[in-house]
């Protein structure tokens, strides 16, 4: 559906102001939709994003700074996202062996598990983008990697 029918507004300042505007609309209805997939597993998208931060780490253990630097949303909170996923049994927190005060962060077994039956739904989401050419996808990602080069 087109966005000026979406958010009922017909008039744009231009043709970048429409694309800012339809740019941070899709973005919530996309984070809308994936919140859908991860109410069952009692997960924020966030929370989705340092599970999947911790998968890729392996068997390495990490420390806040590291995920932090890793998520995708730099205004979250890593160690509160970090408490609610310990309390949930996902990750486990742990003193370093080498530095007392340094905490070390792993995925558990439940935590993994829940990560790898929650990516298989949220890569479905992938198929909203099919109509698109690959070519396509390569230059609208390459246009909103500029994006964030030239206004960083």
């Amino acid at each position: 559906m087109k966005l000026e029918l979406e958010i009922r507004q017909n008039i744009f300042e231009s043709e970048a102001h429409k694309l800012h505007v339809n740019l941070l609309y899709t973005a919530y209805w996309i984070r809308g939709k994936t919140d859908q997939i991860l109410q069952p597993y009692d997960l924020s998208v966030e929370q989705f994003n340092v599970l999947r931060i911790l998968k890729g780490a392996g068997n390495h253990a990490v420390n806040l700074k590291y995920l932090a630097e890793r998520m995708l949303n730099k205004q979250s909170n890593a160690s509160r996202l970090v408490d609610k996923l310990v309390e949930k049994t996902y990750v486990v927190r742990e003193s370093s062996p080498n530095d007392r005060r340094q905490i070390e962060l792993k995925i558990s077994e439940t935590g993994l598990e829940v990560v790898r039956e929650a990516s298989k739904l949220v890569s479905k989401m992938n198929v909203m983008f099919d109509w698109i050419s690959d070519q396509k996808k390569i230059d609208f990602n390459d246009s909103l990697d500029r994006i964030r080069e030239e206004y960083n």
